[in-house]
């Protein structure tokens, strides 16, 4: 029998079937309320893959956190792929050359080994207790499928701050940068990754703004 939870946050107005335990679903749906996660509102729904076999197998959603679009390619980047942004550890996403919400001019200081708290992880508030930002070693699982592969990362980057607000997308078409769970690094939470399939743990947070890629461990 199949496991369904259903969860709901009456302060935001948001809901999701988490995965259940043992497989991963085909999709996931949400309904994003406006709010202090969600910066826009609307029902969406990701598609879901599996990645990995036996305990260390991970659902990933194909889309960043509030694409309309799941990229076609590397390469396929824009407004309906990029998705929504989200500065380290905190839990407003915000939309890239809109920033209808009031951006925050400081950034949350780092230490390393850090990770974005539960209660921040926009991955754990709109899809559910088991979904969180990637972990490094979550993230290394991908190694052997760049550049694109089924988890369909694209070349989003990311924006940083220019003077009090980020209206800049950093190396966009070039490179994709991501948020990660557990930073490694004092200087930055970010996921750098090339199309030639570099990868690089330690990038400055001086960007400020990721787009958000979420997983969770199938068996949980």
């Amino acid at each position: 029998m199949y496991l369904f939870i259903a969860l709901f946050a009456g302060a935001h107005g948001l809901y999701a079937q988490d995965c259940a335990t043992g497989y991963c679903p085909a999709t996931i749906t949400v309904h994003h309320k406006a709010g202090d996660v969600s910066p826009v509102g609307g029902d969406q729904t990701y598609n879901v893959v599996q990645v990995g076999t036996g305990t260390t197998a991970t659902c990933w959603i194909t889309s960043n956190l509030g694409c309309s679009t799941t990229p076609s390619a590397w390469s396929d980047y824009g407004t309906a792929t990029n998705g929504w942004l989200w500065q380290v550890n905190r839990k407003q996403g915000f939309v890239y050359n809109t920033w209808t919400l009031a951006v925050p001019s400081t950034l949350i200081t780092v230490s390393a080994g850090d990770t974005w708290a539960a209660a921040q992880d926009p991955c754990t508030r709109l899809l559910g207790v088991s979904w969180h930002i990637p972990a490094t070693t979550e993230w290394n699982q991908l190694n052997t499928t760049w550049p694109y592969s089924g988890v369909k990362l694209n070349t989003a980057s990311q924006a940083y701050m220019n003077g009090a607000q980020p209206t800049t997308w950093f190396s966009q078409g070039n490179t994709a940068g991501y948020a990660i769970q557990n930073y490694g690094y004092s200087s930055g939470p970010m996921l750098y990754l090339l199309s030639s399939g570099t990868t690089s743990f330690n990038y400055g947070q001086a960007g400020g703004f990721y787009p958000v890629r979420c997983a969770k461990k199938v068996t949980d």
